[in-house]
């Protein structure tokens, strides 16, 4: 990102931020090139609905799991909001996919 001056705000329209955003806003640097922002930023973040249209499993068990490290943590985004990173969640369920498979093909 070219360094802007202060206040100043550039266009991005990537993943999940669209919009018009100052340096300040995003909480970088004024001079972090812009291809590291839209890198950090194209990853999609999903609600809690999302998440159980994902995984077979209810809001109580989804964070049960969490408490106990076997599915991947929750990210706050505010006071009251948490979303996932889709990424993790469909390596967790890959990952449950693939010792599936091993089970299967080890008996």
């Amino acid at each position: 990102m070219a360094p802007t001056a202060p206040g100043k705000t550039e266009k991005f329209d990537i993943g999940p931020l669209r919009g018009n955003f100052s340096p300040k806003q995003l909480r970088i640097r004024e001079d972090t090139p812009r291809s590291c922002v839209e890198a950090q930023v194209s990853e999609r973040l999903i609600s809690l609905k999302e998440v159980t249209s994902l995984v077979p499993f209810t809001k109580v068990h989804i964070y049960r799991l969490m408490k106990r490290g076997e599915f991947p943590r929750s990210i706050k985004i505010g006071r009251r909001r948490v979303c996932w990173r889709e990424s993790d969640v469909e390596a967790w369920i890959a990952s449950k996919a693939a010792k599936s498979s091993e089970m299967e093909t080890g008996r």
